[in-house]
């Protein structure tokens, strides 16, 4: 989505990814942080390639697609850690739910 279309193309897909999470709001705990984390880079990429622009610096939308790729990276690590707190989370301890904060959009 990003190549195709864009930081916006991005943020809409991930917002798409993270409404699908929705129905399990006690699992996948993980990859939700890192889907909203990857959210917040997208939806600030532009205004900090803005700021950047009026400020008469290079643009900051190489560095944040760079951290975006970065972040895609570590999704498949992120699921591996829900699949291992998955059985602890049933049994009452929602571990990692509670370990990492929600990161809102922007």
């Amino acid at each position: 989505a990003l190549a195709r279309d864009g930081f916006g193309g991005a943020a809409a897909a991930l917002g798409a990814e993270l409404a699908a999470l929705e129905a399990t709001p006690c699992c996948h705990c993980m990859l939700r942080h890192m889907l909203e984390s990857m959210l917040r880079v997208a939806t600030l990429a532009p205004v900090h390639a803005a700021r950047a622009e009026e400020a008469g610096m290079r643009s900051t939308a190489g560095l944040s697609r760079l951290l975006l790729r970065l972040h895609l990276l570590a999704l498949s690590d992120a699921a591996k850690l829900d699949v291992l707190a998955a059985p602890i989370q049933a049994r009452g301890i929602p571990i990692l739910c509670q370990d990492v904060p929600p990161i809102p959009p922007g």
